[in-house]
This record gives C-alpha cells, structure tokens and sequence, in this order.
C-alpha cells in the first residue's frame, strides 16, 4: 500500500515542476531522487523513507507510515518547492485532494504510472488506519514514462498531509532534472 502512496508522491513531485515553474529553462534530461530527510517536526503521520542508489536508472527505498486516521477524501497533499539552484531560493506551492493525488498515477492514465505499484502491492482508498511499511521498493525511472523533457534544477520538497487546515505528516525530499 505505501509503495503506491510513495509512488505517486514521486511523480507528482516531478510532474508539479512544469505547472509551478513554467518558463524556467527547460530541455531533455533525466530525474533523480538525490536525498530523502525527515521534516523538523513530528507529526502523527510522517513518512520516513532511506534510499540506496541501485544503479544509474533505479533507486531502492524503504519507508514506515504510521495512520492513526487513515487517510480519506478529506485529505490533501500539499508540496512546498523550493527550487535551490535560483539565484535565490524560489518557493511554490502546490496542493490537491488525496484522492484526486492517487487516482492520477494509478487509474485515470493511458500510462498508469504506478499502475504497477497499485497491482503489485494491495491498494485500497480511502486508506485504513494503520503502520504501513515498505522494504526494498526499487522505483525505476523509466518505467515510468516520466517526461524527458523538464524543468532544470535541484528542488527541496516538503510534502504534507494536510487535512482541513491541520497538519498531519511530512516526508522531505530533494530532487533533480539535468
């Protein structure tokens, strides 16, 4: 279940560069998840991921999720960029309902990008509460017919569960198109 959540909190964190940074230089290239943090406050639903780099087109991830709520349509997943290779950083927001953020990836897709993920691991919405863990997902860039055309840049990403105006978890990730 989480390797689909994760799945789509990737390709919603590279696909978001296009609406929020349009008309920065842009050209072919290739994605990659250059580090994984924790946020600076803890919250009931964190995801905490580790990253090895399997080769130069597929990283391995672990991760651990405690939903203490579960996770339903009065969810959403707000990203904060923070694009860091500006002249100054360059902050941008970028928000949508939970079930809108994984039916994208998952259903609604000629390419189904974490199609895969969804039939592989069990997947259900709304999300029941529980610990949910993952060892060993290997996220495979070109599987997932990702653009090769992008926005360049290295981004800081804070991604949050957010539901009504309450915080309820966080994953810091940092990315980059070159």
């Amino acid at each position: 279940m989480l390797e689909t959540i994760f799945c789509c909190l990737l390709n919603t964190i590279f696909l978001g560069t296009f609406n929020l940074y349009n008309g920065l230089a842009q050209g072919p290239g290739q994605w990659s998840v250059k580090e994984v943090g924790s946020c600076d406050v803890q919250y009931p639903s964190n995801l905490y991921l580790s990253q090895a780099t399997v080769n130069t087109t597929a990283d391995q991830y672990d991760g651990v999720m405690n939903l203490p709520y579960g996770i339903d349509n009065t969810f959403s997943m707000t990203l904060y960029y923070t694009k860091l290779d500006a002249d100054r950083p360059d902050t941008r927001a970028l928000s949508q309902s939970f079930g809108q953020f994984l039916y994208r990836f998952t259903v609604n897709t000629d390419r189904g990008q974490c199609r895969l993920a969804a039939e592989t691991h069990p997947f259900y919405f709304p999300v029941p509460r529980n610990n949910y863990k993952f060892d060993d997902y290997v996220y495979k860039y070109q599987d997932y017919h990702l653009p090769t055309v992008g926005i360049y840049g290295t981004y800081k990403v804070n991604a949050y569960l957010v539901r009504g105006q309450q915080i309820h978890g966080c994953s810091l990730l940092t990315v980059q198109f070159k």
